[in-house]
């Protein structure tokens, strides 16, 4: 049988750095300094928000507490993703954090947009509400929801760091967190868009 491609034209039997992208999704080379950076640790977590009544949410590797006195958080959240709009409309939003066994989920709510496809109404997803109005995975190992209490975009970045302060957090169920891995979310990319930087 032979082996699969992935979006990068390399074999799923080699080296694992080897399967890591060369371009993102938006045509953007993948450089060393990036490949350094994805040695950092990073959870993978589902960012949620509500805003009139609608649900939005996408995955995110680049969340972590800033605070050690009080409960505050904070979300990375790109630019031009369907949800960050709507985080900054609402001023709430949920931390799902995904466990090692929910790359489909990581999948799922990060590689399609909320313009396309209402992610909430797949079938096998159960979710909830809590405080903040935003769903809560209830697969998820665990929650925190919170309210925005600061948002900044850096001079020349392409993301908004969203700070919260967490109104209701639980653990949800026993379990490892789910670590992003490049290699792990493949796609193929439109050699249109490719671009060096």
């Amino acid at each position: 049988m032979p082996e699969q491609e992935l979006g990068s034209g390399v074999n799923e039997a080699r080296d694992p750095y080897e399967l890591m992208k060369a371009y993102t999704r938006s045509g953007k080379r993948i450089t060393t300094a990036d490949r350094t950076l994805d040695l950092l640790l990073d959870g993978v977590t589902v960012v949620t928000t509500v805003y009139q009544g609608r649900f939005y949410g996408l995955s995110v590797a680049w969340v972590t507490r800033v605070s050690g006195a009080n409960h505050l958080v904070l979300a990375v959240v790109a630019h031009n993703s369907h949800t960050h709009r709507f985080i900054k409309q609402s001023g709430v939003f949920a931390m799902n954090v995904l466990g090692e066994d929910q790359t489909d989920v990581a999948r799922h709510f990060g590689r399609q947009t909320g313009t396309d496809v209402d992610k909430f109404k797949r079938q096998d997803h159960y979710w909830e509400t809590r405080q903040t109005g935003a769903p809560i995975l209830l697969d998820a190992l665990g929650y925190l929801d919170c309210g925005v209490v600061a948002a900044y975009d850096p001079p020349g970045g392409d993301h908004t760091l969203f700070v919260g302060d967490v109104l209701d957090a639980s653990i949800l169920r026993p379990g490892h967190p789910l670590i992003y891995r490049r290699q792990d979310y493949p796609y193929r990319v439109d050699e249109s868009l490719i671009r060096d930087e």
